[in-house]
C-alpha cells in the first residue's frame, strides 16, 4: 500500500474509534504493519500525521468510554505504546498529537484514572521524544 493509503486507514480508524468499533489495539497494529514494510523513504510529514491519527484512535475511544472505567483504564496503555512507538521510530511528536493525547488524558482524569501528575509526566515524555 502507498503511505497515502496508510494515511486514510488511520484517519478511518479514527472515525470507526469515535463510534466504538475500533480501539487503541487496531492503531497499534496498523502502525506495526505500517512500519514492518520496508520503504525507500516516508515524509517526516507523513509518518506525523499517521501518528496523530493513531493517537487520535486511542483518544477517540477513550471519549467513548466514559463511564466504563475498567475499558478505559486499558486504552490508557495504548496511549504509552503510541509514544513508545513513535520513539522507536524517531518520530517526534508535534501539537496536534501532543494536545489530542493530553485530551485523552483530561477524560482520563475526569474518570479518576490518572492523575494531574500523571499528565504532568505525560508532558515530560512527550518533550524527551522531541
Amino acid at each position: 500500500l502507498k503511505v497515502g493509503t496508510w494515511i486514510s486507514l488511520a484517519q478511518f480508524l479514527a472515525e470507526l474509534a469515535s463510534e466504538g468499533k475500533a480501539c487503541g489495539e487496531d492503531a497499534i497494529k496498523m502502525l506495526d504493519e505500517f512500519y514492518s514494510v520496508k520503504r525507500t523513504r516516508v515524509s517526516v510529514r507523513s509518518q506525523t500525521v499517521l501518528y496523530n491519527s493513531a493517537m487520535l484512535v486511542v483518544a477517540n475511544r477513550i471519549r467513548g468510554l466514559e463511564g466504563n472505567e475498567t475499558a478505559a483504564s486499558l486504552e490508557f496503555t495504548y496511549i504509552q505504546k503510541v509514544m513508545e512507538h513513535m520513539q522507536s521510530n524517531e518520530v517526534k511528536p508535534d501539537v496536534v498529537t501532543f494536545n489530542t493525547a493530553l485530551s485523552a488524558y483530561s477524560t482520563l482524569s475526569q474518570l479518576g484514572i490518572v492523575t494531574f501528575n500523571s499528565s504532568m509526566e505525560l508532558v515530560k515524555r512527550m518533550k524527551l521524544i522531541e
